[in-house]
């Protein structure tokens, strides 16, 4: 098997970049270079500037924890899984170009057993060709496992790795000291709760995601746990503009067609996909019919009637608040919503993290209640 040394693969980074082409070189140097990249692609491998960034996290991310667990929300095309399979194989089989230059990759200190999970499409169309186009011939053993495509591989270095799927029994989740997890794209929530008590002897969790829908531990308690400044938690995001020839970093995808892809997004997805940002009230029930000039008023223009039926509706929350409004139906149908619970101003109600008790919050809501004029009404 063909490995390079440390003195070498430091000389690679920033001598090769993606954009070496025809007319830029000569001929048989461009030849020379695409055989060695086709041969060997690990060792070629150029991250743009927010791939290049979730590398530099992974490799510091266990300096004070030895269960970090990296949040990696990027937008479509960043290239969010082929990072993470770069990564996965620098981890493997130790760093193959100088952009894995850490001790981390040269030695891991955790079990070498990988899981990696994802939906079945995404491990057979995408994961599993990506391995095994970057994984040395010759070092491996692969079977499928009864499934239609690879999903497993023992390393003759000793490195096992585990292709799982999110809709696999829970069970099939259990047992094992995991030395690294990587769930691509949003797991549900009894995978994770699962993976976390397989970490006893150390291990990384990374979580590449565009965040379309995603359960609430990930906001709850990664993302929560980045806000509040808990060790081993990282949170990275990135815009799809970031991959951009033009805009971004040693970016790999042309102005013109990520103009045209964000052009396309549907509106409600738009932040998911294109910058990487959580979407909290996706296709809600009114969407834009809702404006703060015609819905927004002055409550003297529109007074409650003392005749009026006063309705207060909860939400109720695991973890945070929960949500109230109090509404007036006027006689003649008109419905004004009063007010809303909790009311700071000062931030989203989605960073409102921390929980009362019910009896506090019934307790606010009848001081709330006990100062409206038609407080007899409710």
């Amino acid at each position: 098997m063909r490995r390079l040394e440390m003195s070498q693969t430091s000389l690679i980074k920033n001598q090769f970049h993606p954009w070496m082409l025809p007319g830029k070189v000569r001929q048989d140097e461009f030849e020379a270079f695409k055989n060695s990249y086709e041969s060997y692609p690990l060792q070629f491998y150029c991250p743009n500037g927010k791939q290049e960034e979730f590398i530099n996290t992974v490799a510091h991310c266990n300096e004070n924890v030895d269960t970090p667990v990296v949040l990696v929300t990027f937008g479509n095309g960043t290239g969010k899984t082929t990072a993470s399979i770069h990564i996965l194989m620098n981890i493997i089989y130790g760093p193959q170009n100088g952009w894995f230059d850490y001790p981390l990759f040269k030695s891991y200190p955790y079990p070498k057993e990988v899981w990696y999970c994802s939906t079945a499409d995404a491990l057979k169309t995408k994961v599993v060709p990506e391995i095994e186009k970057l994984a040395y011939a010759n070092t491996y053993a692969a079977s499928k496992g009864g499934k239609p495509y690879t999903s497993e591989f023992q390393f003759e270095n000793g490195w096992y790795l585990h292709l799982k799927t999110f809709d696999q029994d829970p069970k099939t989740f259990e047992s094992a000291d995991v030395g690294l997890v990587i769930l691509d794209e949003p797991a549900p929530e009894h995978i994770w709760k699962a993976i976390k008590s397989r970490r006893r002897m150390g291990c990384i969790v990374l979580l590449p995601m565009t965040p379309l829908f995603c359960d609430p531990y990930i906001i709850d308690e990664v993302a929560g746990g980045v806000d509040e400044g808990k060790k081993g938690y990282f949170h990275l995001e990135a815009e799809v503009y970031d991959a951009c020839m033009k805009r971004g970093v040693r970016g790999h995808l042309k102005a013109g067609i990520i103009d045209s892809m964000v052009a396309d997004y549907d509106q409600d997805e738009l932040e998911a996909r294109a910058k990487g940002k959580f979407m909290y009230f996706a296709r809600s029930i009114y969407g834009n019919s809702i404006s703060r000039e015609k819905h927004f008023v002055n409550p003297e223009d529109y007074p409650i009637d003392d005749r009026a039926s006063i309705l207060h509706v909860v939400d109720p929350h695991d973890g945070r608040y929960s949500a109230s409004i109090w509404m007036a139906i006027n006689p003649d149908g008109r419905r004004i919503i009063f007010d809303e619970y909790p009311n700071d101003k000062s931030r989203s109600f989605w960073d409102m993290q921390g929980k009362v008790t019910t009896s506090e919050e019934v307790r606010s809501w009848a001081q709330k209640e006990s100062n409206y004029p038609v407080a007899r009404n409710i």
